[in-house]
């Protein structure tokens, strides 16, 4: 956003709805278009934000009932556009247990965290998996081994 309100000589002021965020939305998603057709395999990191809903309030008890979604941590509508950019979304999932912190990887969409997989289609991957790309690559049936480097200069 400071890149785009420079370049129009306005650095410092209040971004608008849709001379500054929808350019920004549709730059963000160019740019990403150029890195995925890069000729290597691309990953997209990010963090998720949670969007709270409230659905209702018990008049009698006062307690609320919300829906609570986690979705790809951008500004406005880039929300919703730039995971619909990706084939593969993947969530890693933090859970305690005995010997300390463990990591899952979500594959599939389950309730409050979007993720889907076309790798799963063929059935052999599960909607929960361990969170190494190279395994998952290759218990769906696929090549993981590493790319070769470009020649220097290119």
């Amino acid at each position: 956003m400071n890149y785009g309100l420079g370049e129009k000589s306005r650095a410092g002021e209040v971004p608008q709805m849709r001379q500054d965020y929808n350019p920004q939305k549709v730059h963000m998603t160019n740019y990403l278009r150029k890195l995925m057709n890069l000729p290597c395999d691309f990953i997209l990191t990010g963090h998720l934000r949670e969007i709270r809903k409230l659905i209702s309030v018990d008049t009698k008890t006062g307690v609320t009932h919300e829906e609570i979604k986690y979705r790809f941590n951008t500004v406005g509508q880039a929300v919703v556009t730039i995971p619909l950019l990706f084939d593969e979304i993947y969530v890693i999932i933090g859970k305690e247990g005995r010997e300390g912190p463990r990591r899952e990887m979500l594959i599939d969409s389950l309730g409050t965290y979007i993720a889907r997989s076309r790798l799963k289609r063929n059935g052999k991957l599960n909607s929960i998996e361990p969170p190494d790309i190279k395994a998952l690559l290759k218990k769906a049936g696929l090549d993981a081994s590493d790319k070769p480097k470009l020649p220097q200069g290119e």
